[in-house]
């Protein structure tokens, strides 16, 4: 039930960078993904910063824009207790929780263990309300539905 997004080939916010720029990196960084035998359908831009044109290079690439509903801030360096503790309110159906698996710029970790440690308490946490995980692309979905 994985599904793999595109994040970005650097991670620049949008707003400081040419959309040609952009294109051109995310046109390589898929067709990579394809030939390993990946199908993307949703982009999660860095920092979650759009430009005027992202949404637009998007949809021209075949992709969503996927952003969160809580963010976990994990690379801050937060206990696993911490993080649920903050994005508790928000876990309800088609929240989108924002981790993340690895140590990258402005990071105040050294290592992701405490993200880790957060994945059995969320879970419980979800469960309890009802909930389920879901794709982004699943939860991409149903939120145009429910816009239509």
């Amino acid at each position: 039930g994985h599904e793999v997004g595109y994040h970005c080939g650097r991670h620049v916010r949008h707003t400081d960078r040419e959309r040609g720029d952009v294109a051109d990196e995310a046109r390589a960084d898929l067709e990579q993904l394809g030939e390993a035998g990946a199908t993307v359908r949703c982009w999660r831009p860095p920092w979650g910063v759009l430009a005027p044109w992202t949404r637009d290079l998007a949809a021209s690439l075949g992709l969503a824009v996927v952003l969160w509903d809580a963010d976990t801030a994990d690379w801050s360096g937060r206990s696993a207790t911490t993080m649920l503790a903050g994005i508790d309110p928000s876990i309800r159906a088609g929240a989108v929780v924002l981790m993340h698996d690895g140590i990258g710029p402005g990071a105040l970790r050294t290592e992701a263990s405490a993200t880790v440690e957060l994945i059995a308490p969320l879970v419980a946490l979800a469960r309890g309300r009802g909930l389920g995980p879901a794709t982004a692309s699943a939860v991409t979905a149903r939120r145009e539905r429910a816009a239509a």
